[in-house]
């Protein structure tokens, strides 16, 4: 959680406007924004543009498909499962990375 703040702290705003680009991200960024208390105009105007972007990319694709449209959800499908696995890869090495940290600071104290 820590790193995850320190990581918001160092990318603040633009990680609300990439955020919202990406799939499955664009619905968790919201988080770290409010644990670290980001101005709520701030996170709204970004929020906003980084939207703006997402749905501006869905419309003309759908746009240049025009009839074949359905073609691209098979793509889009795919983007958000690698999307899905990459953060919970990315939650699974924290996770063990934290874990291995306090085993190796219990061992520590303990004169092991």
């Amino acid at each position: 959680v820590s790193k995850a703040n320190d990581w918001f702290t160092k990318y603040g705003t633009w990680s609300v406007l990439v955020g919202r680009v990406i799939p499955v991200v664009r619905s968790l960024i919201s988080i770290p924004a409010g644990f670290n208390r980001m101005n709520f105009l701030q996170f709204t105007g970004w929020t906003l543009l980084g939207s703006a972007v997402w749905n501006t990319i869905l419309v003309s694709a759908g746009y240049l498909l025009g009839d074949q449209w359905c073609s691209i959800q098979g793509a889009l499908g795919v983007f958000e499962d690698v999307v899905i696995v990459a953060v919970v890869v990315v939650i699974v090495w924290f996770a063990v990375k934290k874990v291995r940290t306090v085993v190796r600071n219990r061992k520590t104290q303990h004169g092991e």
